[in-house]
């Protein structure tokens, strides 16, 4: 055996680790293998690290992205998630006081006993509640202005289902509420 078939010795291609470990974390940790394979760019062959860099600007972009739209939308959704939640809950409450006080609407929320925070929005507005003559209701939700009768008013009706509630105060306020998270006017 020729000393120079060992491990790595001899005549085998140059090999870069660094490149290549850069590339294949590019792929699913995308800012870390974009560090280590442009370390790599400082060995030779450099194949992988070139591909690792490209693949790893592209990924942190990406991750970039969408950490920017979770940043964004994440407030928003929650307090959407939280007037449907509270708009749930008072009309369990409503149902129940009907059942006990046959079929009569309650004059207003405070008639149901509902639970602390339950009667205001995420913006600390109490909703504003409609009972009608058919039994049906509305909750109205004067959102982040604070203001009712403004124009800018989400009306959720009895008959609404939470998906479609959502996207009734998604339509309202979707806009004010992400210029209000840019800063904007």
């Amino acid at each position: 055996m020729n000393q120079n078939d060992d491990f790595g010795q001899g005549g085998g291609k140059p090999s870069n680790p660094i490149g290549i470990v850069g590339f294949v974390l590019a792929f699913c940790l995308s800012p870390i293998g974009l560090i280590i394979s442009i370390v790599g760019l400082a060995k030779e062959p450099r194949g992988f690290a070139i591909a690792g860099v490209f693949v790893g600007l592209i990924g942190s972009v990406i991750w970039g992205i969408l950490g920017f739209g979770i940043w964004m939308v994440g407030p928003i959704a929650m307090q959407i998630a939280e007037v449907v939640t509270d708009r749930e809950e008072i009309g369990a409450a409503i149902a129940r006081y009907q059942a006990n006080n046959d079929g009569a609407m309650p004059d207003d929320l405070a008639a149901l006993n509902l639970p602390a925070g339950v009667e205001m929005d995420p913006w600390g507005t109490e909703y504003r509640f409609e009972g009608r003559d058919d039994g049906s209701w509305a909750l109205i939700v004067a959102g982040p202005d604070g203001g009712f009768d403004d124009g800018e008013d989400a009306v959720l009706e009895s008959s609404m289902g939470p998906n479609e509630a959502g996207n009734v105060l998604g339509d309202t306020f979707g806009e004010t509420l992400g210029r209000d998270r840019l800063g904007g006017p």
